[in-house]
């Protein structure tokens, strides 16, 4: 085991904290628009919740995107921002 939580992990229902975290991240985004390829606040926020799941590859792709890989065998879950 390389120690590093399985992105499964952060596919189970949520809890009531969890769902309330959630809310109030989509709220924040929302409530601080930024222009394309100018989204810096988003991308730092959004790169800060990812990390915590332990991204098995994590790339800076263009000016403010990223590129997570989730795990290295069987499931894999590939997400770009």
């Amino acid at each position: 085991d390389s120690g590093k939580a399985s992105i499964l992990g952060c596919m189970q229902p949520l809890e009531p904290q969890e769902q309330h975290w959630l809310e109030s991240f989509r709220r924040d985004i929302h409530q601080h628009p930024e222009i394309g390829f100018e989204e810096k606040r988003t991308s730092q926020k959004v790169t800060e919740a990812l990390s915590n799941c332990m991204p098995s590859l994590s790339l800076e792709l263009a000016q403010t995107g990223r590129l997570f890989v989730f795990g290295t065998e069987g499931p894999m879950l590939l997400v770009r921002t």
